[in-house]
């Protein structure tokens, strides 16, 4: 108050003496200029008085203290149960099951492919699949692609599809051509649009449907990171692992039947694909689901070496049944995983496929024989198991071709299942044989394809006794993977 008063005293002073001076010269000025004069007085008098109040009473300059109250979180104690609710819920709302991976997945990573410039694109018609029975059912899907991974590596065979620039480079080294790549993102937008809203494909054995969608996506590096497809990859392997869990045996099916065998194997398979992609981290859980698949596969294997329905241990092995479980231990095998028996199994499975191979080259379903539909089957089993043989290779091929010396999509000998087999192993095989298969396979199926993505009936409709209602995905699921060949596997136990 002191500074005020001080402050009081000038001003009445500087007052005064300003009064005098008007006083003396006041009426030698005009009437405008006197104006003038107060109004100037009056707006500097105010001037003052605001900033004595400044400097006297200034504002505020500390931040009011804050008040914060410390919750303790309550600690989870069962971490397993919390995450097998969580999982269940993506069947209550299956829609936006992947949104919660989506935002866990912020690395938005498109497999994208750059063709070479000096090859022209031109537009195939599109795929479409199915299956239904699965009597004869086979395995398909070849490989891992890249964008998490068990532990942040990946087998050297499937690192192609993903690695930028490799792909477009393997497809163009290993006779494929621009159009292929169209039909095979044509098939992926087709399974896109015709997903079930549980994250399922298929009507009547989803289990195997499902699995041949995601295996289809994967080959594509098309993971839940996928600005695309993201959200129905990580569907479907959500669906996958909760019919696993639902399922009173421990299997990837949704039927009781015979078929329940081969859904297995195919989901199987694609849970390990998806593990060694997409890594434990993306998906929580799917490491433990896929080595409780294996588990199944291996305690149900047959005393042949083999495998038959419902996995029962007794009877002759089935080498149709066979070859979807070799899939599964296949991609556990490529990982390394350290899993009980999985060792022992595989050297089962590979004396029992060596012991259907027949006089001729071909391959026999329950016995030694030579089937045209198992041909394919065989060989490409040998070489997942490392039980390689270039000689069981040749006559494997040169008794296709004698049997068979032209494919054709429309002829009544088509047989898709059989195709996708030999397609796979003569691929890894290479050479003339390679060469003379592609020849025929690729243009069949680009020509064949329908605008909207996916395959129409084959000549033989054999797709149509297999699957059933299913066919439509089955037939679109195993032409997708014959295109994919070209990328998806480096080639193995043979070139």
């Amino acid at each position: 108050m002191g500074l005020l008063r001080t402050i009081g005293e000038w001003l009445g002073d500087a007052f005064r003496f300003i009064g005098g001076w008007l006083r003396q010269k006041w009426v030698g000025f005009s009437r405008t200029t006197q104006l003038a004069l107060i109004v100037a007085a009056v707006i500097h008098l105010i001037a003052l008085v605001i900033a004595a109040f400044q400097i006297v009473i200034p504002g505020r300059s500390e931040p009011p203290p804050l008040i914060a109250e410390v919750v303790q979180r309550p600690v989870v104690q069962n971490v397993e149960r919390q995450r097998l609710s969580a999982v269940k819920q993506v069947r209550q709302a299956r829609p936006s099951a992947s949104a919660a991976i989506s935002k866990m997945s912020l690395a938005k990573t498109d497999a994208a492919v750059r063709l070479p410039k000096s090859q022209v694109q031109h537009t195939p018609q599109t795929l479409g699949y199915g299956t239904g029975n699965l009597g004869l059912g086979q395995g398909f899907g070849q490989g891992l692609g890249m964008g998490g991974g068990a532990a942040g590596k990946f087998p050297a065979a499937i690192r192609g599809r993903c690695v930028p620039g490799q792909r477009a480079q393997l497809l163009q080294q290993n006779g494929g051509t621009p159009g292929v790549e169209v039909a095979v993102v044509k098939a992926l937008d087709w399974l896109k649009a015709n997903q079930n809203e549980d994250g399922t494909w298929g009507k009547s054995h989803q289990g195997a449907m499902t699995g041949l969608a995601v295996l289809c996506y994967l080959g594509h590096c098309e993971t839940p990171k996928s600005r695309k497809y993201g959200d129905s990859v990580t569907k479907g392997i959500q669906a996958l692992m909760l019919m696993r869990k639902e399922n009173r045996k421990g299997l990837i099916s949704d039927s009781a039947g015979s078929g329940s065998v081969y859904e297995h194997g195919i989901g199987t398979y694609a849970l390990g694909e998806a593990y060694a992609m997409v890594g434990e981290n993306t998906i929580p859980g799917l490491k433990e689901e896929f080595i409780r698949g294996v588990k199944v596969i291996i305690d149900g294997q047959n005393m042949s070496g083999g495998w038959v329905y419902y996995y029962l241990p007794d009877g002759d092995g089935d080498l149709s049944v066979t070859g979807w479980q070799v899939q599964a231990l296949k991609a556990a095998k490529q990982m390394n995983m350290d899993i009980p028996g999985l060792p022992e199994a595989i050297n089962r499975a590979g004396a029992f496929v060596t012991g259907r191979q027949g006089d001729l080259g071909g391959f026999g379903y329950k016995r030694r024989g030579d089937k045209h539909s198992l041909t394919g089957v065989g060989i490409l089993c040998l070489q997942f198991l490392d039980f390689p043989s270039r000689q069981a290779g040749e006559r494997a091929f040169n008794y296709w071709f004698a049997e068979l010396p032209q494919f054709s999509y429309q002829d009544k000998s088509c047989d898709l299942y059989a195709a996708y087999y030999l397609n796979q192993a003569v691929f890894n095989y290479g050479g003339t044989f390679w060469n003379r298969w592609n020849a025929q396979m690729q243009p069949q199926l680009l020509s064949a394809q329908s605008p909207d993505g996916s395959w129409p009936v084959e000549g033989r409709a054999l797709s149509e006794e297999q699957a059933r209602r299913d066919a439509d995905v089955y037939r679109t699921t195993l032409c997708c993977l014959m295109l994919e060949v070209y990328y998806r596997y480096l080639p193995v136990g043979g070139r």
